[in-house]
């Protein structure tokens, strides 16, 4: 369930685990404190969306419906958190201007 209803969480963990090895500026003190609190972050919006999941009844006897469902579910996540950066982007950009 874990794997099927975080695709993209799942994709993104192998590259912040080894983030570390390839880049020499995440490296210092500022970098490695970053990459733990990103590794934080990512395992509870894991943990948040395996729950929401997990309190979804079985649709239909059909577990189908209940994929597409948790797709749809973390799809929208993903959607409201690249909205808000875009939303902090635009405010940060017009300050500097």
């Amino acid at each position: 369930m874990v794997l099927s209803s975080n695709y993209l969480l799942a994709i993104m963990i192998p590259f912040v685990i080894f983030l570390p090895l390839y880049d020499k500026n995440s490296r210092n003190g500022n970098g490695i404190a970053g990459w733990i609190s990103a590794l934080a972050i990512f395992g509870g919006i894991i943990s948040l969306i395996t729950w929401i999941s997990y309190q979804i009844p079985l649709i239909w006897n059909n577990p189908i419906w209940n994929y597409i469902l948790n797709f749809l579910i973390h799809t929208l996540f993903w959607v409201l958190i690249i909205k808000l950066e875009n939303d902090k982007n635009k405010k940060t950009n017009a300050n500097n201007v």
